[in-house]
């Protein structure tokens, strides 16, 4: 549910999905899946029912439910070797809600990396959702909403994304002149 994946470190479906056993998340960032043992182009993702290819990049708090099927995939599925990450995603609500969350590791204050660490990491998500129309009960209250909207979004932004790798370049170039590593 969505407030069990508000709790969850990962950020992504396939990062939630990834915590099903016998599934495995690739480390080149592509947040593609394996499952049982199969390539990642043995495993489908479908949002709301419907199959999508590449990227599935929805917000954290766009996700209302992921669910895997990892074995005895049924025939609507077609011929599959590995799984299935089914995604459902929040709809509109009754009431009104909205959250705004912005982490960071650090930001840039002229030629410097302020902060945790170099690569000053930055992201700002929302989300707001609401009735358009809703439907009363007899006594004047609201029942649900016939017609409503969820909207929702992620800003990314990363000051330096090598510099864990130039990092390692000073390391290695120091070692094959003989300069001392550290200054």
């Amino acid at each position: 549910t969505a407030e069990d994946i508000k709790k969850m470190p990962g950020r992504s479906a396939a990062a939630i999905a990834a915590t099903v056993g016998g599934v495995a998340s690739q480390d080149d960032g592509s947040g593609a899946l394996n499952m049982r043992g199969a390539r990642s182009g043995g495993t489908d993702t479908y949002i709301d029912g419907i199959k999508v290819r590449g990227s599935q990049n929805l917000p954290k708090s766009a996700i209302e439910q992921v669910s895997v099927i990892t074995g005895g995939i049924p025939a609507q599925y077609g011929d599959l070797t590995g799984g299935i990450v089914n995604i459902t995603t929040r709809g509109a609500s009754k009431d009104w809600f909205g959250g705004i969350e912005y982490l960071t590791s650090g930001f840039k204050t002229g030629d410097d990396v302020v902060g945790l660490d170099n690569f000053g990491f930055n992201l700002l998500g929302f989300s707001v959702s609401g009735p358009i129309l809703t439907r009363k009960d007899s006594a004047g209250n609201k029942k649900d909403a016939v017609a409503g909207f969820f909207l929702s979004g992620e800003f990314k932004h990363e000051v330096d994304h090598d510099a864990e790798r130039a990092m390692l370049f000073s390391i290695a170039r120091r070692l094959v002149l003989n300069q001392p590593i550290l200054n």
